[in-house]
């Protein structure tokens, strides 16, 4: 099986220097596809370039492939089984229309609770929309969304021990979306 992950043009670095929920959950699925076997191919210039030894990289984004263009022939001819993209790729329409010409499956999850997909992005067989949450699987249920654990670990990455100790913590970007206030309010309410 070739398996095309496709980067998201975020402003997080990619894995495993850096990243974001978005491409953390993208370096998670190629790693998890390597190690079932697949072939991954890491599609988009976002990926970092100290990987080029160990995987194989095309740095083209979908989005930006002309019909009949040589990065069209050469992306098709790869025989890609299957996509995975980042959350709204498959409600834009220029990078669906160059993977409806690649003619493999699409898988993508649900990250943000706002954005709207077209109507026609995911048919639950051959393009797929996987959420993590009850919320998410009701809000997006037209979209017949599959549930799945959410991916949180990359390449390399252990969970962290639990350890006694006093000190509190924030994981996540300071914006109201992930509502650091409650965090905040809940350190008050501990005295903290």
């Amino acid at each position: 099986m070739l398996v095309g992950v496709c980067d998201f043009p975020g402003s997080y670095a990619f894995p495993p220097a850096g990243y974001g929920g978005i491409e953390r959950w993208l370096w998670a699925v190629a790693v998890g596809a390597r190690a079932a076997g697949a072939d991954v191919h890491l599609l988009g210039p976002g990926w970092l370039t100290d990987l080029e030894h160990d995987w194989v990289r095309k740095p083209v984004r979908l989005e930006d492939i002309i019909t009949g263009s040589l990065a069209s022939r050469d992306l098709r001819s790869a025989g890609y089984d299957l996509l995975v993209g980042g959350h709204e790729y498959p409600s834009l329409p220029a990078w669906t229309r160059t993977c409806n010409e690649l003619n493999c499956d699409v898988a993508t999850f649900q990250h943000s609770p706002v954005f709207r997909h077209a109507d026609t992005a995911f048919d639950g067989k051959r393009s797929r929309l996987y959420c993590y949450s009850p919320e998410m699987i009701e809000r997006y249920a037209e979209h017949q969304p599959i549930p799945e654990l959410a991916v949180h670990l990359g390449l390399d990455e252990d969970e962290p021990l639990a350890v006694a100790g006093s000190d509190l913590v924030w994981l996540g970007r300071i914006d109201e979306e992930k509502a650091p206030h409650i965090a905040v309010r809940a350190a008050q309410m501990l005295g903290r």
